[in-house]
């Protein structure tokens, strides 16, 4: 969204993305910020992808504490099958494998982080999407 409204950010993320490079993490944050910045976002929003580190999950505190954060619990097998079957170009076993790794290295530790803040909802996303969407609803209307 950014990228297509030609904000500051989204330009700086834009040019790197299109040098085949990582986004940092002030660019990430920064794109964040201005989207939640918006008259839609008052109301409450729902962040997805992000963050996915603990460094982005302490500069999202500073710019809007979240009120819950919802970890789906799905097996690594299910997860692998699931993006097999996407039959996107890059969704192969290997580049599959290293995003688990990757997210096991990075992302993992978000869990630790946001129960010791108290606030992670847990919810198994294990089922078909009807399935998963009306528990991960019903987890969150029990802490909002």
């Amino acid at each position: 969204e950014a990228v297509a409204e030609g904000t500051e950010f989204g330009l700086q993320a834009k040019a790197i993305m299109d040098r085949g490079d990582l986004v940092s993490d002030d660019i990430i944050v920064g794109v964040v910020e201005e989207r939640l910045a918006k008259p839609d976002a008052a109301a409450g929003y729902l962040l997805d992808g992000f963050p996915r580190t603990v460094g982005q999950a302490e500069a999202l505190a500073g710019i809007a504490a979240p009120t819950a954060v919802v970890n789906l619990d799905v097996p690594e097998s299910l997860v692998m099958e699931r993006m097999l079957l996407r039959g996107r170009a890059d969704d192969t076993e290997e580049a599959i494998r290293r995003r688990l790794d990757l997210y096991e290295e990075q992302t993992a530790p978000l869990v630790a982080y946001y129960d010791g803040l108290a606030i992670l909802v847990t919810v198994d996303g294990v089922g078909e999407i009807d399935e998963v969407f009306a528990r991960v609803t019903k987890a969150v209307d029990a802490v909002i």
